[in-house]
């Protein structure tokens, strides 16, 4: 996602978090080869696709796993956590 390309993965939770189905990659379910075949075959034969799928991963990559995102949700969290220690 960061190298602004299209992904296609698994529908399996962690996996599918990263993806919007159709708009930044493909979700396949796992064990399914042929919709793997078909999911690499989709977006290797339109170049247009691929692109813009691959626009729209690196959006997604840098709004949501950017280092200052996940500094702030580190953040939040800690602050939970010592809020409730608190009480």
């Amino acid at each position: 996602a960061a190298c602004g390309r299209a992904i296609i993965t698994t529908t399996l939770p962690g996996c599918s978090d990263c993806v919007d189905h159709g708009v930044s990659g493909l979700l396949v379910p796992p064990r399914e080869p042929s919709l793997l075949a078909d999911a690499i075959y989709s977006i290797t034969s339109n170049r247009d696709l691929a692109s813009s799928m691959g626009v729209q991963s690196r959006v997604k990559a840098s709004l949501l796993f950017s280092q200052t995102s996940i500094v702030n949700q580190h953040l939040m969290a800690y602050s939970c956590l010592y809020n409730s220690s608190l009480k």
